[in-house]
């Protein structure tokens, strides 16, 4: 939702916007999936963070960006958190490496998952070169 937020900023980015509707789009599906299936104490835990993060902290972010943040740094501003939340989920992997390393063991971390996040990152990383956008650029190089 925030790089949506960011596409917006950004002179109303329509490729940004499109691609990232339908991760937001297919994340939700997920969510869906995940509440369907969950057991009831995981399910009660996750329909209480939902709201937080997602009206909570995106409202927070949107509203302070909007009131607080001069509006010829806000671009930059939401671009930098942009980049700092998409390194933490191209970083979230890694935490499997440790068992991986410890149990000398790949099950626990799926070859689809680790190969299609490297085509992912490639392409952000080369349609940020190919608009001049450093955000869209650096947010992949984890």
């Amino acid at each position: 939702m925030l790089t949506l937020y960011y596409g917006y900023l950004k002179n109303r980015a329509i490729m940004l916007i499109t691609i990232n509707s339908i991760g937001c789009a297919i994340e939700s599906i997920y969510l869906i999936i995940f509440m369907i299936y969950a057991p009831g104490r995981a399910r009660i835990y996750t329909a209480k963070l939902l709201p937080f993060f997602n009206l909570g902290l995106f409202g927070m972010i949107v509203l302070c960006t909007s009131l607080v943040i001069k509006q010829s740094l806000r671009l930059t501003v939401v671009g930098w958190m942009c980049a700092i939340f998409s390194v933490c989920v191209f970083a979230a992997p890694l935490s499997i490496m440790g068992l991986v390393i410890k149990t000398k063991r790949v099950e626990f971390m799926p070859f689809s998952l680790s190969f299609f996040l490297t085509i992912c990152a490639t392409m952000w990383f080369s349609y940020g070169l190919l608009i001049d956008d450093f955000f869209v650029a650096v947010k992949c190089l984890s």
